[in-house]
């Protein structure tokens, strides 16, 4: 499974009824399951930037790189947390 987030401020409109989003935000939120390995949550700065971020990843290994992204100026700092491993109790 791959997941991803990120946070940041867009327009929001109702055209036909329908609530749609656009923005730099929306374009870059849209990317980062992409840039995760699979069984890991892609983060961004602004992620862990916002209240609470940092604690949530309590009790995960995290990782960190910078990407470039077409369309996107400038390289992403990407954060890839994945759940440490526990030992197996039981038979």
């Amino acid at each position: 499974m791959k997941t991803g987030a990120h946070t940041g401020t867009c327009l929001a409109v109702t055209l036909n009824g329908r609530l749609d989003y656009f923005g730099q935000a929306v374009n870059l939120a849209a990317r980062m399951p992409a840039l995760s390995r699979g069984r890991d949550i892609a983060l961004t700065d602004d992620v862990l930037r916002s209240a609470g971020g940092r604690e949530l990843l309590d009790g995960y290994g995290v990782e960190t790189e910078e990407v470039e992204l077409r369309g996107i100026e400038g390289t992403i700092r990407v954060h890839r947390a994945r759940a440490q491993d526990v030992a197996r109790v039981g038979p």
